[in-house]
């Protein structure tokens, strides 16, 4: 089952973002220990909106793209939606799916000091 996550982001920038903690934590389940896979990221800047020198910031569009393969994905999910059907089911798949992703760690950003 190939994996695709898409994140839509519009922000600026403060020169205090280096004193931000790890923006790769993930959501759902704890990350695998084992038997891990890869995640392809690739990041393209759509638009800048500004740049201002002074204050040392900017504003732009990027599109954050994540993809993977993880073979064990279709029996985790398979698992969840048997376990929590239904609006027992905190997090699913997709908009409208019925698939629950309950169980799945998905890779995320969590952004700090982003205005």
């Amino acid at each position: 089952m190939v994996v695709r996550g898409f994140v839509y982001i519009s922000f600026f920038i403060a020169q205090c973002i280096a004193q931000q903690s790890q923006p790769f934590t993930g959501r759902g389940d704890s990350p695998p220990v084992n038997g891990s896979v890869e995640i392809w990221t690739s990041v393209f800047l759509h638009r800048l909106l500004a740049v201002d020198q002074t204050n040392y910031l900017h504003t732009h569009v990027l599109y954050i793209i994540f993809n993977w393969y993880d073979p064990r994905v279709l029996e985790q999910v398979q698992n969840a939606t048997a376990e929590r059907p239904g609006d027992l089911c905190g997090f699913k798949c997709q908009t409208g799916s019925t698939l629950c992703c309950d169980t799945i760690w998905l890779p995320g950003i969590d952004l700090q000091n982003v205005y």
